[in-house]
C-alpha cells in the first residue's frame, strides 16, 4: 500500500538501443516502498533504532529498524532528542 514513503523510478524505453532520437514505444517503471530498502539493515541485537530520512525535496520521514524489518512512524523527525549524542548522519 501506499501508506509509506515511496519513490518512483520512470525510464523510457527507445524502438532503438543506444538511441535516445528514436521513438518511445514504452516506460519502464517501478515504485520502490522505503521500509523495503532499509529493512534487515541492522545486526541482531540491535533494536528500535530510528532512522530519520530525508530527500531533496524537503520531506523527512522516520522509521524504527528492527532486526528483520522497518516500521513506519510518521512524517517528521519523530526521533527522541535525549538521543542526539548518538546521531550518525550519512548522505
Amino acid at each position: 500500500s501506499y501508506d509509506h514513503p515511496h519513490s518512483v523510478l520512470v525510464q523510457p524505453v527507445f524502438s532503438k538501443l543506444k538511441d535516445r532520437d528514436s521513438a518511445i514505444v514504452g516506460i519502464f517503471l517501478v515504485s520502490l516502498s522505503w521500509d523495503g530498502l532499509i529493512k534487515g539493515l541492522i545486526t541482531e541485537g540491535s533494536i528500535g533504532i530510528y532512522a530519520v530520512l530525508s530527500n531533496s525535496c524537503n520531506q523527512v520521514y522516520t522509521f524504527q529498524l528492527q532486526k528483520d524489518h522497518a516500521d513506519f512512524l510518521g512524517e517528521g523527525d519523530l526521533h527522541d532528542p535525549a538521543w542526539d549524542h548518538m546521531k550518525v548522519e550519512v548522505s
